[in-house]
C-alpha cells in the first residue's frame, strides 16, 4: 500500500496507525501516550497531523495520528501550520500543572516531556493560576512516586494492568483530577513493577536506588550486557559512574525480552553495590578486641583455665634407628 508523507511516497502496512508509519519512515511526530508495545489510546492529543484522503481532497482535517489507520492514497502533512499550532497548545495545557522542577528532577536531560516541549517551541507559562498538587504514595523499596509530574498519558496503568496482569495499580478521579496509584500506600505487587520507571515519560515513577545514588544521564557510562538472574538472557544496559553501578535498564530485543524486564533483572544487579565486609587488614583490630573482652569476662565468672597461658604442644621426636 502506498501513501504520501510530507511530499514523499512511501510504502505502508494497511491498517497500521499513522504515527507508527511516520516513525518507521524517519519522520518524528511528538507523542506521549503511544508506546511501541502498548499501542495508543489517544489520551495526550499531541500527535496531531493533517490528513488528506486522496489527491482530490484539498482541505484535509486534523487527526490524531496514533488513532488513525493508514489507507491507500492518503496524504499526511506533519508540518502543517494548523497541526503545529494544535500541538503547541496541547503542550501548553500539559505544562499548566506540571512543576517546573527540571533542575532537581531525576529525569532532566533524559525526559520525554522536555524533548516534546522543546520540539513544539513552548517556553513561557502564560497562566498565573496556582498549580494543582497531589499527595505522593510510598510504593515500597523499589520505586519513587511524584504524582505532581503526571500528564495523564495512561502508560502506567495500561502496562501494569493490561500487559503485566497486575491488579493493585489504578487510576482514580476524572477530568483534570486523575490520580495514578494504589488504593493505599504499600509496595506494588507485580514482579514487573519496575518497568514503570522506564515507561513513564515524566518521572512520576522512578528507580529509588538511582534516586539515592543519583547521576545525570550524560555523566554515566552505558554498557550493554545480559541479565544473569535466569536462563532467558534478557538484554540490559548498565549505567555506571565513578566505579559504581547506578542503574539497570532494559535493552530492546524483539526475540527475547522486548521492551521490558522483570524486577529481579532490573534491581538484582544493584546488590553488587551493597555494603561489603572490610578488607582483612582493617578487620583485625575488631576480633582481637572482642577476644580480649571475652577472656576478661571468663576470668570474672571463674571459668576453669580462663586467663592462664596455654601450653604449646611439642611434637615428640621420632626415635633414631640403631
Amino acid at each position: 500500500m502506498k501513501l504520501t508523507l510530507n511530499g514523499r511516497e512511501i510504502e505502508a502496512e494497511a491498517g497500521r496507525d499513522l504515527l507508527t508509519t511516520c516513525l518507521e519512515n524517519g519522520v518524528d511526530v511528538p507523542h506521549f501516550c503511544w508506546h511501541g508495545d502498548l499501542g495508543s489510546v489517544g489520551a495526550c492529543r499531541l500527535c496531531a497531523v493533517r490528513v488528506y484522503d486522496g489527491p482530490e481532497d484539498q482541505v484535509g482535517r486534523i487527526e490524531m495520528s496514533c488513532m488513525t489507520p493508514a489507507k491507500e492514497g492518503q496524504r499526511i502533512e506533519t508540518a502543517d501550520p494548523e497541526a503545529e499550532a494544535f500541538r503547541t497548545h496541547v503542550i501548553e495545557w500539559t505544562m499548566l500543572n506540571h512543576p517546573h522542577d527540571c533542575a532537581v528532577c531525576e529525569e532532566a536531560g533524559a525526559c520525554h516531556l522536555q524533548d516534546m516541549t522543546m520540539a513544539t517551541g513552548h517556553h513561557t507559562r502564560r497562566s498565573t493560576a496556582p498549580k494543582r498538587t497531589h499527595r505522593n504514595q510510598d510504593l515500597g523499596p523499589l520505586l519513587t512516586h511524584e504524582m505532581n509530574r503526571c500528564i495523564a498519558c495512561y502508560r502506567c496503568v495500561r502496562f501494569y494492568r493490561d500487559y503485566a496482569g497486575g491488579t493493585d495499580l489504578e487510576v482514580f478521579g476524572a477530568h483534570d483530577r486523575v490520580y495514578f496509584g494504589r488504593a493505599a500506600d504499600g509496595a506494588l505487587e507485580s514482579p514487573f513493577a519496575g518497568n514503570l520507571a522506564e515507561l513513564c515519560p515524566t518521572g512520576v515513577f522512578n528507580d529509588k536506588h538511582w534516586s539515592r545514588h543519583y547521576a545525570r544521564r550524560w555523566d554515566m557510562k552505558a554498557t550493554p550486557s545480559i541479565c544473569a538472574h535466569c536462563a532467558i538472557g534478557c538484554n540490559v544496559t548498565l549505567f555506571e559512574r565513578g566505579g559504581t553501578l547506578r542503574q539497570v535498564q532494559n535493552r530492546y530485543h524483539g526475540a527475547v525480552n522486548g521492551s521490558f524486564l522483570c524486577d529481579r533483572g532490573r534491581f538484582g544487579m544493584l546488590h553488587a553495590e551493597a555494603p561489603r565486609p572490610l578488607p582483612r587488614l582493617q578487620r583485625l583490630g575488631e576480633p582481637r578486641r572482642l577476644a580480649a573482652e571475652g577472656r576478661r569476662i571468663a576470668v570474672e565468672i571463674e571459668v576453669p583455665g580462663a586467663g592462664q597461658p596455654r601450653l604449646r604442644r611439642h611434637r615428640q621426636p621420632a626415635p633414631r634407628s640403631a
